[in-house]
């Protein structure tokens, strides 16, 4: 599940799982909490409920865009990014404590400022962890960092529904039993139904209780005083979120820079034909021509109908022809180089030259205009153009690319540590 080799730099892995796991924990603080105080304490109207949850869900978006786009500009220094969203969302947490039944409009700022802060970690935390990590590792640690981010939300949420119940009992006995007891209910049995109706939010059900019906104005102050209650017990959840948020901010602030770790690689692992796993080290279709010597494109029947597809991979075969650059292909790669020509509108790269390939896609070719080599032929070679016919020519294939690159010496020289037959 953790393999060791997620631990390239370990100190930075596991202060942002540390991170990711209280972030969690302050996200599920207002995740699971905030909706329900929208109602709970600030009215029953389901619209109204979902226009307060609005600021934070918008919030949560931009705050992970906004880091997300400043850490590629700040090329990996994320110790001041995560400190800073730390501290943003700790501040925001906290204090949504100052939530009262008649001050809903001081809250919109600092929903979105909690907003901010979580969605400055929550998505960024991840996305550091899939950066210093090895690309076939990506998903795995993305699995691990989700799992922790739901491990931390859990324990939160333990931690504060225990805090936010412990409170809210002697609150609701405090102000909803009062206040039935200066109508003249003093039945314990009764004010207990009522605080446990409250509790599960089934407000109406409390009106239909006769002895609070046949009061006037006694359902409406009943209803104000578990608002009350809500409003004081709701406060100890945001200041619990202080500590957790407390815990992070130190673990950013003993961050690393990634710098190293971003560069313009392919995080990409290659399935081959023939289940052969290739990782690349760099991005070779957005890289320039001028910075290599030769294209080589293998075969593989599937591969080949991708590369014969692709618009990116046909550009790069003429741009090479066009410097008068190398190009080679085996097996059914050489589709491409047919396909490259055909693909061409009116340019100069039309030059069909004599190739060879896999026996599969010979008639292809053929067909296409282009002069095919003998049937003994393992290896053609056509000005700057090599072609091969498959795996059992990929030795030779090989050698021959060196020796007209390098010459035959040089030819010599690899292929004689090599211990290769005499004739391949």
């Amino acid at each position: 599940m953790f393999p060791k080799r997620l631990q390239q730099d370990p100190r930075v892995l596991g202060l942002t799982l540390l991170i990711t796991l209280i972030s969690g924990a302050n996200f599920f603080s207002v995740l699971m909490f905030w909706p329900t105080q929208a109602f709970n304490v600030y009215g029953h109207d389901p619209v109204g409920v979902g226009i307060r949850g609005l600021p934070i869900g918008f919030a949560i978006m931009g705050g992970a865009c906004i880091v997300l786009v400043l850490l590629s500009v700040l090329k990996g220094r994320i110790r001041l990014l995560m400190v800073c969203s730390t501290v943003i969302m700790t501040a925001g947490t906290g204090a949504m404590a100052v939530a009262e039944v008649d001050n809903m409009g001081t809250l919109w700022f600092i929903l979105i400022l909690a907003g901010f802060g979580i969605g400055g970690i929550l998505v960024p935390a991840s996305i550091i962890t899939t950066i210093i990590c090895p690309d076939d590792l990506i998903a795995t640690v993305a699995a691990i960092t989700l799992s922790v981010r739901v491990i931390g939300g859990s324990i939160g949420y333990c931690t504060y529904y225990n805090v936010f119940l412990n409170k809210f009992i002697p609150l609701a006995t405090y102000y909803i039993g009062g206040t039935m007891v200066k109508y003249g209910i003093k039945d314990p049995v009764l004010i207990r139904e009522v605080i446990e109706l409250t509790g599960a939010s089934l407000i109406e059900e409390i009106s239909h209780i006769p002895q609070i019906a046949a009061i006037p104005g006694a359902y409406e102050t009943i209803v104000v005083a578990g608002q009350l209650a809500y409003a004081a017990a709701y406060k100890w959840v945001y200041y619990i979120s202080i500590i957790f948020g407390v815990i992070s901010i130190v673990a950013a602030a003993f961050l690393g820079d990634i710098g190293k770790y971003m560069d313009d690689h392919v995080a990409v692992v290659v399935d081959c034909s023939r289940n052969t796993r290739i990782l690349p080290d760099i991005p070779s279709l957005n890289t320039s021509h001028a910075d290599f010597d030769i294209l080589i494109l293998p075969g593989g029947g599937p591969g080949a109908k991708t590369f014969c597809n692709s618009k990116t991979v046909l550009q790069l075969i003429r741009k090479y022809r066009e410097s008068g650059k190398w190009v080679a292909f085996i097996c059914a790669g050489t589709t491409a180089l047919v396909a490259s020509v055909s693909d061409a509108k009116g340019g100069s790269i039309g030059e069909k030259v004599r190739v060879t390939s896999h026996p599969s896609v010979k008639e292809e070719i053929v067909d296409a205009g282009w002069e095919y080599g003998e049937e003994g032929e393992r290896v053609v070679v056509d000005g700057k153009v090599v072609t091969s016919r498959g795996p059992g020519t990929a030795m030779l294939f090989a050698l021959t690319i060196v020796g007209e690159m390098l010459g035959r010496e040089k030819m010599k020289e690899v292929k004689g540590p090599m211990v290769c037959a005499e004739k391949l």
